[in-house]
């Protein structure tokens, strides 16, 4: 998918992106489900993905010029591609944290 900016929201299930997918948004990518946030490959301006009750993850990289937000309320976020590029970013875990950046 190409957008300038993408919101999606999934109410009470999860947002998944097929492994291997790509997902490029020029502006603001914001991502939110009660469950998972799992997402393959990611190219932004800004990314925000959270979830309620599940966990966020990645399976392919992530870069972001500008600032990256993950939030998983009861779960975990595992974002740990040394490949990726996360700009600025803020992270809270109601379980394990691990996030890892190789670039900016």
């Amino acid at each position: 998918m190409t957008a300038g900016n993408a919101t999606l929201t999934s109410v009470g299930g999860s947002v998944v992106e097929t492994a291997g997918g790509v997902l490029n948004v020029s502006g603001n990518a914001t991502l939110s489900a009660a469950n998972a946030v799992a997402l393959s490959n990611v190219s932004a301006g800004n990314l925000s993905l959270s979830s309620t009750t599940g966990s966020v993850t990645d399976t392919g990289v992530l870069n972001v010029s500008g600032s990256t937000t993950l939030v998983a309320g009861n779960g975990s976020i595992t974002v740990a591609n040394a490949s990726n590029a996360l700009g600025t970013v803020t992270a809270t875990a109601g379980n394990t944290l691990n996030v890892a950046s190789g670039g900016t």
